[in-house]
């Protein structure tokens, strides 16, 4: 066992991405003792790089916006997208939004986050692979895992345990309560091109070499029968990815001998997106994939174990919701589990609060990445009963992007009379000037 860790803490968090740095930023914040256990050593990319506003309200929580906008990120004006034949753009102000939108590098962004809960005071333990979280003891769970380098097993007790190790999905796979959606069954392929045009935010098409002087838009673009493809301006480079249906992904197939030959060639043919990447080449190397990528725990809390972010669920992320909803989820499992501390005798009412806010939410999302057609009865029927839990803020910046993506119909029905989706019907689209 390595002497230089805790045996014991009063919650450990697995995971130093969004879900679990907004978890462990709170409770040290409060004083509580925590460990944090992340597999990878950071700074690490992963994609999900549009953000939009909402995610700021979790990262004033841990003093780390601050961090953030010093950071100099690309600021996202709004979106462009073609869908349905048609182009559509909105801009976040219109929607009376204040707070920036955001395309960031994923692997600084989340570098940063992870700093600041070392600062509030939880032992960051990076490298460290957790193998087992046994729940058995109600009152105590123990965490199993190993040094990534040299194997070094180790174990750590806790009160609590939060598992926010993204689509590792560590607890959920241990319980077998992770459950694969068949509606969402697609091909996400994503890499990275050395530039790209891009729209600003009065939708003139400007070169790579002014991205830090306009910021620009997320640009989107439907390739039929649920799939679409986006392109995010980051920093010193362009993110590209597509999310292939069953249908599509033979004639992807068809484009190349590799999957870096057959996602260059796909995406430079994509209406839009392509357009903007005529100048561009692809990094080599750059280019994941993955399958089947939609799932969620049937259960969100067990025994003394919150989920969390993508250990939770992931649906298609065509929302641009994913970071928020997942420090959506570590905020709510931080407020469970500290009230929880504080108050034992009411742990069960605690625990329960979160599974019901916390599904609510992640089915809100899960609804509107269906096209309005397709949704089951089921699942409309309980988005009509959640949608009005929403605050006014919240239901606008779903609004914002549901408008992009096809999905305004869908939220359109769920609101019915409320004064949100009046308003909606008033909001002004333009179609830009193609290149």
């Amino acid at each position: 066992m390595n002497t230089n860790t805790p045996s014991k803490c009063d919650v450990v968090v697995i995971g130093g991405g969004p879900a679990g740095s907004i978890a462990s930023g709170i409770l040290a914040k409060k004083g509580y003792n925590v460990v944090v256990l992340e597999k990878e050593k950071f700074p690490r990319n992963t994609v999900g790089e549009s953000l939009i506003p909402t995610f700021w309200k979790f990262t004033d929580l841990i003093d780390a916006s601050e961090d953030i906008e010093n950071e100099g990120f690309l600021q996202k004006t709004g979106g462009v997208v073609s869908w349905g034949g048609k182009v559509k753009t909105v801009s976040f102000k219109s929607f009376g939004i204040d707070r920036k939108a955001l395309h960031v590098e994923r692997d600084r962004f989340d570098e940063i986050l992870l700093n600041k809960v070392r600062k509030l005071g939880a032992n960051v333990l990076e490298e460290m692979k957790v193998t087992s979280i046994d729940t058995s003891n109600p009152q105590e769970a123990i965490v199993k895992y190993t040094h990534t380098k040299n194997q070094e097993p180790s174990q750590i007790k806790a009160t609590y345990v939060i598992d926010a190790s993204g689509q590792q999905a560590i607890f959920s796979k241990q319980r077998r309560t992770r459950v694969f959606d068949k509606d969402f069954g697609f091909q996400a392929v994503w890499g990275y091109f050395d530039k790209s045009y891009f729209y600003d935010k009065n939708l003139k098409v400007r070169s790579f070499e002014e991205r830090y002087e306009n910021g620009g838009m997320t640009a989107v673009s439907e390739i039929g029968n649920w799939g679409w493809s986006w392109k995010i301006m980051l920093r010193e480079k362009v993110s590209v990815g597509i999310i292939l249906s069953n249908k599509h992904q033979p004639r992807f197939k068809t484009g190349g001998t590799t999957l870096e030959e057959r996602f260059d060639l796909f995406s430079k043919g994509i209406p839009l997106v392509g357009n903007m990447l005529s100048e561009s080449t692809l990094i080599p190397g750059s280019v994941k994939s993955i399958r089947d990528y939609a799932y969620q725990s049937t259960k969100l809390v067990l025994d003394n174990c919150f989920l969390a972010g993508d250990a939770a669920a992931f649906v298609d992320p065509i929302s641009s919701e994913g970071v928020p909803v997942s420090m959506y989820g570590g905020y709510l499992a931080a407020w469970a589990i500290s009230n929880s501390l504080k108050k034992p005798h009411r742990k069960e009412f605690y625990k329960n609060t979160f599974a019901q806010e916390y599904n609510k939410r992640l089915k809100i999302f899960k609804i509107l990445a269906y096209p309005s057609k397709q949704i089951p009865d089921h699942l409309f029927k309980l988005g009509q009963k959640i949608i009005h839990s929403f605050s006014e803020q919240e239901l606008l910046l779903i609004l914002a992007q549901s408008n992009m993506t096809g999905r305004f119909e869908t939220l359109n029905k769920l609101l019915g009379s409320h004064s949100v989706s009046r308003d909606v019907k008033e909001v002004g689209l333009v179609e830009p000037i193609f290149l």
